[in-house]
């Protein structure tokens, strides 16, 4: 995906994530865990665990989750 193909990105998070977004940029959850870094979460846990298990073929076993996040800083 080239970057100036994106005419719109939406990303939804509780306002009290904004500091943190601002200051270490948009992470994944299992990055997020790794740092520790404080978060309001408003993921639905049953989703996050079934998106967990799905590995990205030529993904070197990431998990779809890091690839949204990869993607999503790729694009910003």
């Amino acid at each position: 995906m080239n970057r100036n193909d994106v005419k719109e990105l939406y990303f939804i998070t509780p306002i009290e994530n904004l500091s943190s977004i601002f200051k270490h940029g948009l992470l994944s959850h299992n990055k997020i865990k790794a740092l520790a870094i404080p978060h309001k979460s408003i993921a639905d846990d049953e989703v996050q665990k079934l998106r967990a298990k799905k590995v990205i073929p030529g993904g070197r076993g990431s998990s779809i989750i890091t690839l949204i996040c990869i993607l999503t800083r790729v694009m910003l």
